[in-house]
């Protein structure tokens, strides 16, 4: 692997780019060429925007040939847009936290607090600039009067990290908590259109910031497969698990086989990498056996990725695990590979280029 010296895409509209969030390749990527990015404007606002690769340069993108699919969200520094991907139905899913007002993951007129679908190749609101995409007639809210026709899940403090399962389509999410706990929701395919993960009535397995409405039927709600607590802020250093949850995905590749079917994560506060088996029990979804796979990375000295600036876990194109560095202007990626294989380092930010073994044993 090696870095371009020219990027692929350099945007920055005056008064708007403060920081991309996230960015999905359209499924018929090959033939379309283009890759959807989410940012957060230096207006208190964020976008998701299109751009299509050059008629002329197969390795950048034309920053002429932009479209607007959703601009304008208002959003916090901390809560902004999250994870972005397409569903197998080829619309695209983005996560969006709730800005501090806890009340807007319950408020179904608001896009904030919840994951939303949308259709970026159709225009469901030709007289509004921000708004060029349409909705899926089989969204769950798409003919509730006043509701905010996107949704999909509602209930969600700041989804900042989300996945789907790529053998079948269940959905995870790190939902990252307030005071006390962080929590995984893992939802079966076709299940979670919307579903109320219980934000703010609830924290992880601990009662939330408001109190259930007179008569609210709680088995209503999806509980988490997996919650953690942490320590009140301020003083969020202990030995919890953490303090914010990146989430994660399902590991679906061949390169560590016994590895298959857990699901990993990370806690972007402690850096510690993490692994569960997901099981059925009870009645509900529940991650088991979940273990602390940080020892196994090899990492020099011993340093956990929160140390490193550990900012995200991902897969690539054939399953394989990547996770990703930030701090200090210097971002690098790390391939997650067995021992006997030399793993693959790119530096992110063109400086730099030493390698670095990033490794697991093959045993789980």
């Amino acid at each position: 692997m090696r870095l371009l010296a020219t990027p692929a895409l350099a945007i920055n509209p005056p008064g708007v780019l403060l920081q991309a969030r996230s960015l999905a390749f359209a499924p018929d990527f090959a033939s379309s060429g283009h890759v959807f990015i989410a940012f957060e404007g230096r207006n208190g606002k964020s976008h998701v925007e299109r751009y299509t690769r050059s008629a002329t340069d197969q390795l950048v993108f034309d920053p002429a040939r932009r479209r607007v699919v959703w601009g304008e969200i208002r959003v916090t520094v901390e809560h902004a847009l999250g994870a972005m991907h397409f569903d197998r139905a080829g619309m695209l899913v983005v996560g969006i936290g709730e800005i501090y007002q806890q009340a807007l993951s319950q408020d179904l007129s608001s896009p904030l607090g919840k994951l939303v679908r949308i259709d970026p190749s159709g225009d469901d609101f030709p007289s509004d600039a921000t708004r060029n995409h349409a909705i899926r007639a089989d969204n769950p809210h798409a003919g509730v009067p006043g509701a905010a026709r996107e949704v999909l899940p509602r209930g969600l403090r700041n989804p900042c990290r989300w996945s789907s399962d790529r053998r079948n389509g269940d959905l995870w999410i790190g939902d990252v908590g307030n005071q006390s706990w962080e929590e995984i929701t893992w939802m079966a395919a076709g299940s979670f259109a919307g579903a109320n993960l219980g934000w703010p009535y609830f924290e992880g397995v601990a009662p939330g910031l408001e109190a259930l409405p007179p008569g609210f039927d709680v088995s209503s709600l999806t509980p988490p497969a997996w919650a953690f607590p942490h320590p009140p802020m301020p003083g969020l250093v202990s030995n919890s698990a953490g303090c914010a949850v990146t989430g994660g995905v399902v590991y679906r590749g061949s390169l560590m086989r016994a590895w298959r079917g857990r699901y990993f994560w990370v806690d972007w506060c402690r850096g510690r990498l993490h692994s569960g088996v997901e099981t059925v029990g009870l009645g509900r979804r529940v991650l088991r056996s979940v273990i602390d796979r940080t020892p196994m990375l090899g990492l020099p000295g011993g340093a956990n990725f929160a140390q490193l600036g550990m900012n995200t876990i991902s897969e690539d194109a054939q399953g394989e695990l990547w996770i990703a560095r930030q701090g200090r202007g210097i971002g690098k990626l790390y391939r997650v590979e067995p021992e006997a294989i030399q793993p693959a380092l790119a530096d992110a930010s063109g400086r730099g280029g030493r390698r670095r073994r990033v490794s697991c044993p093959t045993a789980s």
